[in-house]
């Protein structure tokens, strides 16, 4: 460390430790009050947590983010409530699952025809020999590289 470089005293830097942990007590302090309020109103006057908690979150945006937000939330709750909520359940897994069976039954006969037409316009089936996995041959200079160790 050189003599020009500024360094704070130990003094101010032990005071602005002390203050900073006296500060982090007083807010914990204030918080633990504050949550012990809040926690009786919940109790005794039917005040919702997570709307308060969402209140005290919007209460604290700059306004046009705020409108924002709130606009955005009106919506996705509308929709909720028609597309996802509207029913009380998202369906009968019964249903579900013979509808996924049709829907790939479906889709195999589909693929079939299209598989069909092709073999009609004169595409031939791969045999299996022809339809095996050939491995690819390394390209010249690379076949007895050394390999470097991670």
């Amino acid at each position: 460390m050189s003599e020009s470089e500024k360094i704070i005293a130990v003094s101010v830097f032990k005071s602005l430790v002390h203050q900073s942990s006296q500060a982090k007590n007083k807010i914990a302090s204030i918080a633990g009050e504050l949550g012990e309020r809040i926690k009786h109103h919940v109790e005794a006057s039917n005040l919702h947590a997570g709307a308060f908690k969402i209140i005290c979150m919007l209460d604290r945006k700059a306004e046009d983010k705020r409108d924002d937000f709130i606009r955005s939330l009106q919506l996705y709750i509308e929709m909720a409530e028609n597309e996802i909520w509207a029913d009380g359940h998202t369906g009968d897994i019964a249903d579900m699952a013979a509808q996924r069976e049709r829907d790939a039954e479906e889709f195999e006969a589909a693929a079939g025809d299209a598989n069909g037409k092709a073999l009609a316009k004169g595409i031939k089936p791969l045999d299996d020999a022809d339809a095996a996995v050939v491995p690819l041959k390394p390209k010249k200079g690379f076949a007895n590289a050394p390999v470097k160790p991670h």
